[in-house]
């Protein structure tokens, strides 16, 4: 074999070698390259897993708990609704103030102030049951439906406590700032409803707390004026509140009530033609509306209320 043959030929083994060397390399490159993506796969796969796994249980269980609420709530609702229909037609021989002597007399007439408190008192501690259920659960993952149901539990839980659009104009200063006292705070409404809790937590029969308010008048006082000084012949600030209240109970059982619990478009504007003639916070209540972010579940209120919303709406932005 000449010098020129083995130079060629160790050139060739060379290049052998190369291309030898250079395919083990792409094959131990993509084994580590796909042991890698797998790993990574695996990894996002689990995780993408957990994490739709988490929002679907989250999203059913909100669910479940929410329903275990919402009929009792539903039906409380419909019982304040006829009241609050009932109130606004008053009676020639209404009582509107109280006197503690002749409620502790149990005179007739103050039946009525018992079971409108009873029945406000209900449906406040069913609010109260339906908001702490889902307390434990992630509420970003309800649907669009249970957010807007939670929403409007929220409106109805903190209609008389909340809204400095619609509190009473008692202002106090307290150094460079006030506030408006609302007509109620939460934990005043928080302890009304405990008084018609058994030691059990089941809710007490009406006679069993007509009993008890009428033996100890000063427990419910202050819920009673309230009723008592919602007077529609004088259309007193506490009956328009009410009457601004009734709206979105009425909305609320047209939104998750049953057939029989609805109010037909023709018969709410009956309502708001023959009652709402001289009511006084349309204005007040168009910023609530704004102010708590229900303009589309509140449509059908504003749609009827006002006949030219936008034009006359006030500016709610400060």
């Amino acid at each position: 074999m000449s010098i020129y043959d083995l130079l060629h030929w160790q050139d060739g083994a060379i290049e052998l070698l190369k291309n030898s060397l250079f395919g083990s390399f792409v094959s131990v490159l993509l084994v580590i390259l796909g042991w890698i993506f797998r790993f990574l796969y695996e990894q996002y796969s689990f995780h993408y897993k957990m994490r739709s796994e988490y929002y679907f249980k989250q999203k059913v269980q909100i669910k479940e708990k929410l329903a275990q609420t919402k009929t009792p709530l539903i039906y409380a609702c419909e019982q304040l609704k006829y009241r609050l229909l009932n109130m606004t037609y008053p009676h020639p021989k209404a009582v509107y103030y109280i006197d503690e002597w002749a409620w502790k007399k149990n005179e007739a007439w103050y039946y009525y102030y018992k079971s409108f408190t009873y029945r406000f008192l209900v449906f406040v501690h069913y609010l109260n049951e339906a908001e702490k259920s889902v307390y434990s659960f992630d509420l970003k993952q309800a649907d669009q439906v249970d957010e807007n149901y939670l929403k409007q539990i929220n409106v109805l839980r903190n209609f008389f406590c909340a809204p400095p659009s619609l509190a009473k104009e008692s202002i106090f200063q307290d150094g460079y700032h006030g506030y408006i006292k609302p007509l109620f705070n939460r934990s005043e409404l928080d302890h009304f409803s405990k008084l018609i809790l058994n030691q059990d937590g089941s809710i007490m029969d009406f006679d069993t707390y007509c009993q008890m308010i009428t033996d100890d008048y000063q427990k419910i006082k202050k819920l009673v004026d309230f009723f008592a000084n919602a007077n529609p012949l004088k259309n007193t600030y506490e009956y328009n509140i009410l009457l601004a209240f009734q709206l979105f109970l009425i909305q609320f059982l047209n939104d998750y009530g049953i057939a029989f619990h609805k109010t037909s478009e023709i018969d709410f504007k009956r309502l708001i033609q023959t009652k709402y003639t001289d009511f006084t916070l349309k204005d007040q209540l168009l910023c609530f509306i704004r102010r708590n972010k229900i303009e589309n579940q509140s449509y059908f209120i504003v749609r009827q209320l006002y006949s030219e919303c936008e034009k006359n709406a006030p500016d709610c932005s400060k």
